[in-house]
Formats: structure tokens, C-alpha cells, sequence
């Protein structure tokens, strides 16, 4: 308990497992980036998840990639309503494993122009196809697109969106999306040891899935 009253200033603090050094720690945020347009059709917004690896687990980045639902507005008066982004229903999600990463930081890093050699990443599971897109501006220098398609087996039209990194936006990206291939292979470290773990069999935390509760809150 004196551990937990030590880093007290923190609030959100979630137990992800245990050992005998004692509870192990991570912050369960998101990068979220949003680009509204007064054309609907245009607007988009991303989230990145940040997964590490667990007992014989791999780990990943779990990315969300959504529609804009409503533009922005101007309210009676001079205020402004914000544009709002569609993050329950028409989406795509995907899993980023350690070589789709790696695809990525290539065409960040300048290295290759397009992932997958302009034919994508193929993500197939039992219910859907999902491909991934990611590639330099071709107007714009500096500036980066992701696209994901995914087309369900059951049937119907495929979903496809789209998300363009500004040059500032890109860098961020890139800069962590480099510090997460540590995590996502080997998992984080235990806390008070020298040496890096992946979860105990005990852990509460890390789930697949997005909207289940990542564990049991500190404060």
C-alpha cells in the first residue's frame, strides 16, 4: 500500500497484474486524432490502442478508423456546435501486429512508398477481409493517408475510410509507433525489477476487446 500512496498523484493507474515485486501498472489512454470538414463525406477521425504482449500473447496497436457524422455548426448567438464523428456504427477496426507496424514505420521513415508494395496489408479473420492502406501524399509533402477496407463474408457493400496525416501529425505518429514495438513484443517490465515480464496468469488487464473495463481502478 505505500507503493500506491508513492505515485498517488497519478489518477489513472490500473492494475494490469501481479508477482512478487506486486502490482504492475499502465495507463489505458488512446491517441485520438480528428479531421472535420464542412462536407461531411470528407471528415474522418482515428484511434490508436496501444496492446503489449502478454504470456505467449502477442501484442498490437488496435486502430479504429471512423466517419464524420455531423459538420459543425454556428449556434443563434455566435457560439459553435463541433463536428461529431460516428464511433458506434459504420467503422473499421484492425490489429496491428509487429510486421504491420514495421510496414508502417518503413513508409513513415521514408523508406518505401506505400505498405505492402502498393497492395496493402491482408487482414483476414472468419467474418470479414480487412485491408490496410498506408502511403506518402502525392499533393503534399510530408503528409501521409491510411485507408482501411473491410468487406464482410455474410455479404453486402464494403466499408472503406480514410485518414490523412498532417507532416506534424506523421511525425508523432511515427515516434510512437516506434516506442511501441518494444511493448507489443516483449510486454513491460515488472514493476520494482530490473528485468522486462509479460503478464502473470493473474492479470486483470490487457483486454482484446475495445469497451471492456481494462481493471480495477487505483484511485
Amino acid at each position: 500500500m505505500k507503493k500506491v500512496a508513492e505515485i498517488r498523484p497519478v489518477k489513472r493507474l490500473y492494475i494490469c497484474g501481479r508477482d512478487e515485486a506486486g502490482p504492475r501498472l499502465f495507463y489505458p489512454n488512446s491517441l485520438r486524432l480528428f479531421h472535420a470538414s464542412a462536407n461531411v463525406q470528407n471528415g474522418s477521425a482515428v484511434e490508436f490502442e496501444l496492446h503489449p504482449a502478454r504470456r505467449r500473447i502477442d501484442g498490437y496497436v488496435f486502430v479504429t478508423l471512423v466517419p464524420q457524422k455531423d459538420a459543425p455548426q454556428v449556434r443563434p448567438g455566435g457560439g459553435r456546435k463541433a463536428a461529431s464523428f460516428d464511433w458506434t456504427g459504420r467503422k473499421v477496426c484492425v490489429k496491428l501486429g509487429f510486421s504491420d507496424v514495421c510496414g508502417m514505420l518503413s513508409v513513415l521513415r521514408g523508406e518505401a512508398a506505400e505498405v505492402g508494395d502498393g497492395r496493402g496489408l491482408l487482414h483476414d479473420s472468419k467474418d470479414a477481409t480487412t485491408v490496410i492502406y498506408f502511403s506518402q501524399g502525392k499533393d503534399r509533402p510530408g503528409t501521409f493517408a491510411l485507408c482501411l477496407s473491410r468487406k464482410l463474408k455474410s455479404g453486402g457493400d464494403p466499408v472503406r475510410l480514410r485518414f490523412a496525416f498532417s507532416p506534424s501529425e506523421a511525425l508523432g505518429l511515427r515516434l510512437l509507433l516506434e516506442q511501441a514495438l518494444f511493448p507489443m513484443t516483449f510486454g513491460f517490465a515488472a514493476e520494482g525489477t530490473g528485468s522486462f515480464r509479460q503478464e502473470t496468469p493473474e492479470a486483470t488487464a490487457f483486454v482484446d476487446e475495445p469497451g471492456e473495463s481494462p481493471g480495477e481502478p487505483l484511485f
